[in-house]
């Protein structure tokens, strides 16, 4: 990249039109730091990460994005959950609206006072004990603290004069009883989706259904699909054509409510976008689609950029998706000024999108191009080296390469038992999790102690820190606390999760923005303030009155000052009135108007938050921002809650009293969690610049790009590396309707252990000198002299377990597959590569034949077929048939394995051709017994 960069400045391009883009900002300050270094003449280079980049052409760029205002990247997920909230609620009202409008013969875009009118009148009756239930569930709302309401007091009441929550309870009735009315006029017809539904349902529902709305438009983001008008059309025409072919079948079908489904997550998904752009919100997976929207649409965003940058560099190609292919092919036209570097072998990120045949699509955008394969490693050793090609072996790959090592030793070093002169990489078995992790500290301890190895050049890398609700590092914290090694788990609690700092930013939020609704809600919800989902729903129901009577729903600070304005103006009218009663539509609307009462310690404190905000927001820009954090933090009560519970938690009475007799609190005296936020930036730069001895545990997945002398990979076991491969469940019920072939079920799964193995890969590729990898395995589930037969008779018979072809691991824990058939291969290839410490299993994992065979492997396993078949159809020594019913598992689809195991499990004769399931031997004892019939 270096000196790619340094060409194109020899070639007169001026380093302003260079563009250098990264996967993430780590990346991309080492860069520009060796850029400066090593590159005179760079330094007007632009450097960024993919989304700073595309941030940068929005923020440009904001009102040809079609915002209002400058928008501002949402602080965190909380804030999207919100505006998702509200969105679910308003289109379960909008469903109930249109469903009314159709009964009633109006518009479906008709106001609700129109609908309300419109039923009243041409159903009186109907009406009229639609609002008796509505006024009886209102009464017993536990929010409510006014005057009880009853049904005539209300029917003389105008729509807009009733209170908000009346007006939603009185909708869900409303339609529930036209629905009713209309079933019965019109025998046969659908019921609607919506029927049964109540307010309580709809509001609780939102709620519950938001975080999945989210994850789902999160996800299609990632995809590059984006969420708009024409996505809504295309599924709407796709539910209109399923319904047809369900009335053609005699009825709805299945395809119909899926569509249906479909057509709700893009209408909702929709409608959140709009209310982002409303609120100036942008998301994180926003950035990217935005940018491509610009650059697509032609106008001064695209020949701005066009103009300003000329040469493209793209690093970590592999960690990029479709939508950056996009951006790059609209950035540069018919211009090819284009270099993108990375590994398909490293690509380890398909939840966010990525894909190794992104570099044929590169190829195939920007052709012809040129590829160049860069094979030499400088990092590793040559055993590393040896073993992470290893790890490889059976992949699709998008180009023919070898790793091959730069390293080479002049002498060789302790414990190496190769030519190389280096240490061979370890593989160790352990009877246990304990056992293991008492090894891996051991081990810690005497390279710091022996070797001079310092606890900051080892890093243990787990698969995953959380697995089916338990952390597989547990085991090892333990172990290192006792024995006193230190150590960091990068990565582990965001800082984003901390409480304080989830409040800080929300005060942050509203100084910078008092109209942002989500950090309102947020700042609502702290526990100091002391004010109850009662009060939360009073400031809520602003916002409803306003969206029911059709007009823009105003921010959640002004329907806080207008609860508060009308509390006061109640409270004085009352003291006027001297206990006279007011009767009286207008008068009463006015007290139903704030049925939901605050009392006086709710409404004292509301205002104090109000005239907080509104303080913090006229201090933006006139003082520094650590002073202006501090006085947020004293005043809002913040710093008083955070120490209440530093001292509920246990610091000591001493420590309390101490507290207690402190009259105030300085900076210096912040509680421990409030001065980590504080001190961030000095802590980031203090374990970057300092060479602190702490041993490093991280995910596997979040250390590309990462190296360190010493590293150790625990729990290689099979269902953790690799993970079992479970489908995905919009996947699962598509092959079950038949909407997906076997076929698509067989790539996903293969596509899955090939990530499985580059991740392995990855992680092994990090270590420079050493490499340990240990994985449990009980001694009697290794193959020994005397019970070869009998583990694979357990494969054998696990195979033929229902779930199995899930890849859901029902074995004792035992040595991963891939693992296995890579050392078995480095010692029979290059003995000096690989010192094994213990023992390996017979065979591999019975759940995932297919995919863990490498091609040689395969061709042995087919040898072995055509030489023994006859020896395995009557004997019934598991050793043999193992290998043949591999070989019978691998030709037969997920669906027929599934279909014959369950088959077998019933007493039902099997198809000739395929493995049937274990049967009784001779004498009354039943052994392995895997019989083929007819070769396989």
């Amino acid at each position: 990249m270096l000196e790619r960069v340094r060409f194109a400045l020899q070639q007169g391009v001026p380093a302003k039109q260079l563009l250098v883009l990264t996967f993430s900002r780590r990346a991309q300050s080492e860069f520009a730091a060796r850029l400066q270094q090593r590159v005179p003449g760079a330094d007007e280079a632009t450097v960024a990460t993919f989304h700073a980049w595309a941030w940068q052409l929005v923020r440009r760029h904001w009102r040809e994005a079609g915002y209002a205002r400058q928008p501002a990247v949402a602080a965190n997920e909380d804030q999207l959950l919100s505006v998702m909230r509200d969105c679910l609620t308003w289109d379960g009202l909008e469903a109930l609206r249109g469903d009314m409008a159709g009964w009633l013969w109006l518009p479906p875009t008709a106001p609700w006072a129109e609908v309300a009118a419109a039923a009243a009148e041409r159903h009186t009756g109907l009406h009229a004990r639609c609002l008796a239930e509505a006024v009886s569930a209102f009464n017993l709302d536990p929010a409510g603290g006014g005057p009880t309401l009853t049904a005539d007091t209300a029917a003389a009441l105008t729509w807009e004069q009733l209170p908000p929550r009346l007006q939603l309870l009185l909708i869900c009735e409303l339609h529930d009883a036209l629905a009713a009315h209309f079933r019965q006029r019109q025998r046969g017809g659908s019921s609607s989706c919506c029927e049964g539904i109540t307010a309580a349902d709809l509001l609780a529902g939102a709620a519950k259904q938001a975080p999945a709305f989210l994850h789902w438009l999160e996800c299609q983001k990632r995809q590059g699909r984006a969420v708009d008008e024409q996505a809504y059309l295309a599924v709407c025409a796709a539910a209109h054509a399923a319904n047809e072919q369900g009335q053609r079948g005699g009825g709805r079908g299945r395809g119909s409510g899926d569509a249906e489904r479909q057509k709700r997550l893009v209408r909702v998904g929709l409608a959140f976008q709009e209310a982002m752009r409303q609120h100036s919100l942008v998301a994180l997976a926003d950035l990217p689609l935005l940018a491509r929207q610009l650059l697509a649409a032609g106008g001064g965003a695209a020949a701005w950029a066009r103009q300003r940058w000329s040469v493209v560099l793209v690093d970590e190609f592999q960690d990029t998706g479709r939508v950056l292919l996009d951006l790059l092919a609209l950035l540069m036209g018919d211009r090819r000024g284009v270099t993108a570097v990375g590994d398909d072998d490293q690509s380890i990120y398909s939840f966010l999108g990525t894909e190794p045949r992104i570099f044929q699509e590169f190829r195939d955008r920007f052709a012809p191009c040129t590829t160049h394969c860069l094979q030499l490693n400088f990092r590793s050793t040559p055993p590393i080296c040896a073993l992470g090609s290893s790890l490889l072996r059976g992949n699709r790959r998008a180009a023919e390469k070898s790793m091959q090592p730069a390293r080479h030793s002049s002498r060789a070093s302790a414990g190496s038992d190769n030519d190389s002169g280096f240490a061979p990489v370890t593989v160790q078995q352990h009877g246990s999790p304990e056992a293991e992790a008492a090894a891996l500290a051991a081990e810690v301890q005497r390279l710091w102690r022996e070797e001079g190895v310092p606890y900051s050049s080892v890093a243990v890398l787990f698969r995953c820190l959380r697995l089916q609700g338990r952390s597989p590092h547990a085991p090892l914290m333990a172990v290192l606390r006792k024995r006193g090694i230190p150590f960091t788990i990068a990565n582990h609690d965001r800082l984003g999760d901390d409480p304080a700092v989830a409040a800080l930013c929300a005060y942050l939020a509203l100084a910078a923005d008092p109209g942002c609704d989500p950090a309102f809600e947020a700042v609502l919800a702290l526990p100091h303030h002391g004010l109850g989902a009662e009060v939360r729903g009073t400031v809520a129901q602003q916002r409803h009155a306003a969206r029911l009577a059709g007009r823009r729903a105003p921010s959640l600070l002004l329907c806080a000052e207008s609860v508060c304005s009308q509390a006061a103006e109640k409270a004085a009218e009352s003291d006027s009135s001297d206990g006279q009663e007011q009767f009286g539509p207008t008068q009463l609307s006015q007290q139903l108007a704030q049925l939901s009462q605050l009392n006086k310690e709710d409404q004292a404190e509301l205002r104090r938050l109000v005239a907080l905000v509104r303080r913090m927001r006229d201090a933006v820009g006139r003082e520094p921002l650590p002073q202006a954090v501090l006085h947020v933090l004293q005043e809002s009560g913040l710093i008083e809650w955070l120490r209440q519970l530093q001292l509920l938690e246990g610091d000591g009475a001493a420590a309390a009293a101490a507290q207690r007799r402190e009259g105030r609190i300085a900076a210096e005296q912040l509680p421990p969690n409030l001065r980590a936020v504080l001190h961030k930036a000095r802590q980031v730069l203090q374990e970057w610049q300092q060479a602190q001895q702490q041993q490093q545990t991280q995910q596997q997945q979040q250390q590309p790009g990462l190296e360190w002398p010493v590293v150790l990979i625990p729990c290689a076991n099979e269902g953790h590396l690799p993970l079992s491969w479970r489908p995905p469940l919009v996947l699962l019920a598509d092959w079950q309707a038949g909407r997906v072939g076997e076929s698509e079920m067989a790539e996903t799964r293969r596509a899955h252990f090939e990530e499985e193995r580059r991740l392995f890969h990855v992680a092994a590729t990090r270590a420079r000198d050493r490499l340990l990898i240990s994985y449990v395995q009980p001694t009697a589930a290794a193959a020994g002299p005397a019970d070869g037969a009998f583990a694979s008779f357990q494969a054998a018979a696990a195979a033929s377990q229902p779930g199995s072809e899930l890849g859901l691991s029902q074995d004792a824990p035992r040595c991963s597959s891939v693992l296995a058939a890579t050392v078995r291969r480095l010692l029979r290839e290059q003995p000096g590569v690989v010192r094994l410490e213990g023992q390996l299993p017979e065979s591999a994992s019975p759940d995932q034949y297919g995919e863990h065979l490498t091609l040689e492997e395969e061709e042995r396993s087919q040898q072995q077929q055509s030489q023994g078949a006859s020896a395995a159809s009557c004997t019934g020594h598991a050793l043999v048939a193992g290998g043949n019913a591999r070989l019978a598992s691998q030709s037969l689809s997920i669906a027929e394995r599934v279909r014959q195991q369950l088959a077998a499990k019933a007493g039902r004769k099997a198809v000739p051709g395929k493995a049937v399931g274990a049967k009784p031997a001779a004498g009354g004892r039943k052994r392995a017994a895997v019989q083929m019939e007819g070769g396989g």
